[in-house]
């Protein structure tokens, strides 16, 4: 990754503050989650994915556009130009600085959603963790928003056990030209396959083709404004390049287990505050968020 990128980056990361979630949820929010089925739960914990029709309305994916596209006139993308032109620009932690994002990373339907997921029957009932949240919009690839390269998610963080997850919320319609995540089928039970940096262009599937012959490629949907998809972050998955004329808007908050423990292994975000290794992850960056539905 260019320095001067990588440098930015860590300066907002490291400059970030800290969410008062009781605060966001007593002002209330203009977005509405709705509740996941036990269908889709039992589909996400066998294939490591699973589409989320209408998670927020279309109404409220028309609110956070119009945050979005405020906030890509008034606030600094976390990537310089030059970084931006590799795949996607990318607003980083926006519920930090806008109410609006703050009252859907921290609603309690999202975190019990992100809780219900990460609960499978291997771990059973957990909490979820905030971990951090982002607008990604991939414009044309005339205009740079070219492939995402195969991935996990996982590897780059310092966690010590599995279950961290992804939302990624379609901000305007998309179709598949538009570069929609494709997911390996299965392969979040394939293990730590290693920390590629998609950003460099890193691929973990030329690394080792070998995942393709252990799971099928699928996603690649066409999503309306308030569709998502929610992903494990041992999942391999990657995105195609916009070949569309339109801009490829999302919103991807994320959360971890609050079982999780810190490895010490280094990271921009993590790093930087005093967290003692091999314990779990409790502080103010990272608020509990969400938790496993007690019984009807």
């Amino acid at each position: 990754m260019d320095t001067d990128v990588k440098g930015r980056m860590l300066e907002q990361i490291s400059s970030e503050g800290t969410l008062d979630v009781e605060a966001v949820r007593a002002a209330g929010s203009p977005v509405t989650v709705r509740d996941l089925t036990d269908e889709e739960c039992a589909f996400y914990w066998e294939h490591g994915w699973v589409s989320l029709p209408q998670l927020i309305s279309e109404e409220s994916a028309g609110i956070l556009l119009a945050e979005a596209q405020r906030m890509q006139t008034e606030a600094e993308a976390l990537a310089a130009p030059a970084y931006q032109a590799k795949t996607r620009t990318i607003w980083g932690a926006p519920a930090l600085t806008n109410p609006v994002f703050a009252s859907v990373c921290c609603s309690v339907e999202l975190g019990t959603a992100a809780a219900r997921l990460m609960s499978s029957p291997v771990f059973g009932p957990r909490q979820a963790r905030r971990s951090y949240d982002a607008l990604q919009l991939k414009g044309p690839a005339s205009d740079g928003g070219t492939r995402t390269p195969w991935h996990q998610d996982f590897p780059a963080f310092p966690l010590d056990r599995a279950g961290m997850m992804v939302f990624w919320i379609a901000l305007v319609p998309l179709t598949p030209d538009m570069g929609t995540l494709r997911f390996v089928d299965h392969s979040n039970k394939m293990g730590v396959l290693g920390n590629f940096n998609e950003f460099d262009g890193e691929d973990l599937v030329e690394r080792y083709p070998g995942i393709l012959d252990q799971g099928e490629v699928v996603g690649g949907l066409a999503l309306r404004p308030g569709d998502a998809t929610a992903h494990d972050t041992m999942t391999v998955h990657s995105a195609p390049a916009n070949t569309s004329d339109r801009g490829r808007w999302v919103y991807s908050p994320s959360y971890f287990p609050a079982d999780a423990q810190y490895t010490g292994a280094p990271h921009p975000r993590f790093g930087n505050i005093d967290l003692p290794v091999n314990e779990p992850i409790d502080h103010p960056l990272f608020p509990v968020i969400g938790d496993f539905p007690a019984a009807k």
